[in-house]
């Protein structure tokens, strides 16, 4: 879609196939001449189903390495849910400080889930991203570099 420079007001509405990840909101973009809208992360994933499709539910609790690794400016953190579960996400640093709260004990539908994690104020190095979903806990390790 071509749109004239100015400002606009998006608002994305929850469609069927696909999960809210962050709060549901109204974003102001700015358009440049020649500029794109194209993969802004407003908080919706596609669970990749289409209009009729069953559900691929995953047969347990995984927690993926995020991509890319090391990563410099933002990765994707990457779980399955095999059913429905309160979900913590957060990132730690090496001493054990935590650095960023990523999802806080949000319920999650199950499925193939992910989110961006694009840190800013953080200085390069390693860190830690644990998961929390009901009973299962994981953590990995992530490699920051600027």
């Amino acid at each position: 879609m071509n749109l004239p420079p100015g400002t606009y007001t998006i608002r994305e509405i929850q469609q069927n196939g696909w999960t809210q990840t962050l709060p549901d909101s109204t974003y102001a973009a700015v358009i440049t001449s020649g500029a794109s809208i194209i993969d802004r992360d407003f908080g919706n994933n596609n669970t990749g189903l289409a209009v009729g499709d069953e559900p691929k539910i995953p047969l347990r609790f995984a927690l993926y390495q995020n991509y890319p690794n090391p990563f410099n400016p933002s990765t994707r953190i990457s779980f399955d849910l095999p059913k429905a579960s309160i979900v913590t996400l957060k990132i730690y640093n090496l001493l054990g400080q935590e650095v960023a709260t990523l999802i806080d004990h949000q319920q999650f539908v199950p499925g193939s889930h992910g989110v961006n994690f694009a840190p800013r104020n953080v200085v390069s190095g390693a860190y830690i991203y644990r998961l929390q979903a009901n009973q299962f806990h994981d953590a990995k390790v992530m490699m920051l570099l600027k």
